[in-house]
């Protein structure tokens, strides 16, 4: 019995790794589409987890990046998507 419950225990975690590895792939590639859409330039290529929590029984995880509008100065932005889905993309005001 506890061979079981450690196998199932291992496929869940494998399972969330695989989820969060995929959900991050779709932000940095919304990421990179949106500011190439307002001619941003998304700096470092860096999209990263900064909250996780459950919403509706999905997993909710919002990424911070940063973009440059002009090149030199550099700003803020999150994305939030719950499960694989694109909730919102939102840039810091200036």
């Amino acid at each position: 019995m506890d061979l079981v419950l450690g196998l199932g225990l291992l496929a869940i975690v494998v399972w969330l790794w695989s989820e969060g590895r995929r959900a991050h792939e779709i932000a940095v590639r919304t990421c990179r589409e949106t500011c190439r859409s307002y001619d941003l330039q998304l700096l470092d290529a860096t999209v990263s987890l900064s909250k996780l929590s459950i919403s509706q029984w999905r997993i909710k995880r919002t990424y911070q990046f940063h973009f440059s509008r002009d090149g030199v100065g550099r700003e803020s932005g999150s994305i939030t998507m719950r499960g694989g889905v694109v909730e919102i993309v939102a840039f810091e005001p200036t």
